[in-house]
């Protein structure tokens, strides 16, 4: 399969794809070419970003200081 292999095609990408997201809708095909091109750029970006931007969980201690770091802040939910 097709993977990104550097930054600067990432990038190239992300720019394509923003693109994409001003044509294609929720009213698009599924079948129209730049409904099909949008699905499998978007599909290299997660692969690329799950492997070079992890977003990880955090553990019980960094949710304990984000909380302290936030503890007047009324409005901040910690799950």
């Amino acid at each position: 399969m097709t993977q990104i292999k550097t930054k600067a095609q990432y990038e190239t990408i992300i720019k394509r794809i923003e693109t994409l997201m001003d044509i294609v809708t929720e009213e698009t095909p599924t079948t129209t070419p730049e409904f099909i091109e949008l699905d499998f750029l978007a599909d290299l970006v997660v692969e690329y970003e799950e492997e070079f931007f992890p977003i990880g969980k955090l553990t019980y201690e960094e949710k304990e200081k984000e909380k302290e770091k936030y503890k007047h802040k009324d409005d901040l939910v910690f799950a």
